[in-house]
């Protein structure tokens, strides 16, 4: 049993509504989830480490109301993903992730799988988009790779 406060509750009873399941299979569902992402993150050595000038110049226009948008870095990033390359793996491991992983993901429909697999490859990345526009950036993975693939 987990004691948790009635407002927690209560957010708990409202997803698992939405979602059509229990309260334990929601739960039990969210927690097993989290589990595997944490040990891909373990297991995963190709993390980008820093953050391309272009990224950050991007995000800060798009936060600002410019003339870039979420969806317009999430289609640029993938695009970039051969400039991208993390430093702490190899380049024909990562083709091979990418072709093995990212596409399978690309072509699925989980959105949130999708925005784990950058959050875990490219998390300085991610962490400079907003929550809230988390799924425009996934919209233009999308729309990049539905146009071009992934070009490497």
């Amino acid at each position: 049993m987990i004691r948790i406060n009635a407002d927690d509750k209560a957010a708990l009873v409202k997803a698992a509504e939405r979602k059509g399941q229990s309260v334990t299979s929601f739960v039990t569902l969210a927690a097993l989830k989290e589990a595997r992402a944490v040990d891909r993150r373990e297991d995963s050595r190709a993390v980008h480490g820093g953050v391309p000038i272009w990224f950050r110049a991007s995000c800060r226009e798009a936060a600002n109301g410019g003339t870039s948008n979420y969806r317009l870095i999430g289609r640029k990033l993938l695009g970039a993903l051969a400039a991208e390359v993390p430093a702490d793996v190899e380049i024909d491991e990562w083709h091979v992730e990418i072709a093995e992983n990212l596409n399978q993901l690309l072509e699925a429909d989980d959105d949130g799988e999708l925005l784990e697999w950058f959050e875990e490859h490219y998390p300085k990345f991610v962490a400079l988009i907003p929550p809230r526009r988390r799924q425009q950036f996934v919209d233009g993975l999308r729309e990049q790779y539905a146009e071009t693939g992934i070009e490497i």
